[in-house]
């Protein structure tokens, strides 16, 4: 239906994702803060019996609780978005939200089907088959949803959520370099000056939560350099969450995906 993104019943709900990406930058800015005051994370420990330089983790920070706070005002405005969604569902359909209005996602399959009418009652039929095909439940398309609404309300029946820092990446070594800017080379001819000495995480390298004395690298001497560095990032320490999830591509895929239920969820609300 031509102009529904513009309809005010739309532009209301989009408030409060809008809303949710402010607490979204706010807690990335935060994290960015608290990664640049902890520079010395890591120490490199020489073993010269060894031949190797060991890079281990000298202390682990403890997070802010205004970085929780701020991630459950994200998570809370997310969800919100969602639920302002299925209100006016019911308010264009010329019908009443009554305490139960909500949109339904439930934590499998057998449980949605028997539960999610009391939370779309007094929607059009065509609205309520478009939420039926996002299958917002445990292993459905919209299973990230089923994560916010999880992680949402954890955070409202305790205190903070559990987070964690993890490593997230680190500097290549010489020769790490050498064979990267060789296989560059067979690709695309040339090896810029300038380019990124960055390396992520990858495989068996997942991040975990990390201690004190973790032992982030082991590289022999002839491949120590003064300015080898460490990134760092928050991640969710939660059983529903996979294990290293940082908070931020998290809340980004969920976010992604709550805009995406909005925009198809816009022709219903004319």
């Amino acid at each position: 239906m031509a102009g529904s993104m513009d309809s005010a019943p739309y532009l209301r709900v989009l408030a409060k994702l809008q809303w949710a990406e402010e607490h979204i930058k706010n807690l990335n800015a935060t994290t960015d803060r608290f990664r640049k005051a902890h520079p010395d994370i890591v120490a490199a420990e020489p073993h010269e019996d060894l031949g190797e330089i060991w890079h281990k983790v000298a202390y682990v920070p403890s997070i802010p609780d205004p970085l929780a706070l701020m991630l459950g005002d994200a998570l809370y405005n997310l969800r919100a978005a969602l639920d302002y969604l299925a209100h006016q569902l019911v308010v264009v359909a010329g019908n009443e939200p009554n305490g139960q209005t909500a949109f339904p996602i439930f934590d499998t399959a057998d449980e949605y089907w028997e539960r999610m009418g009391r939370k779309v009652k007094g929607m059009r039929q065509p609205a309520m088959e478009a939420i039926n095909r996002i299958q917002p439940y445990e292993g459905g398309f919209g299973h990230t949803l089923w994560q916010l609404h999880r992680l949402n309300n954890i955070d409202k029946h305790r205190v903070l959520l559990t987070i964690a820092l993890i490593n997230s990446g680190r500097t290549m070594t010489p020769s790490e370099e050498q064979q990267f800017a060789e296989r560059f080379r067979r690709v695309h001819g040339a090896y810029p000056t300038g380019t990124s000495r960055w390396r992520f995480l990858r495989g068996k390298e997942f991040p975990v939560p990390l201690n004190a004395d973790y032992i982030l690298l082991k590289v022999p001497i002839s491949e120590a350099q003064e300015d080898m560095r460490f990134g760092f990032d928050i991640a969710f320490n939660e059983r529903d969450v996979p294990a290293g999830t940082t908070v931020f591509v998290l809340l980004r895929m969920m976010s992604d995906q709550v805009f995406e239920v909005l925009r198809s969820m816009g022709p219903h609300l004319q």
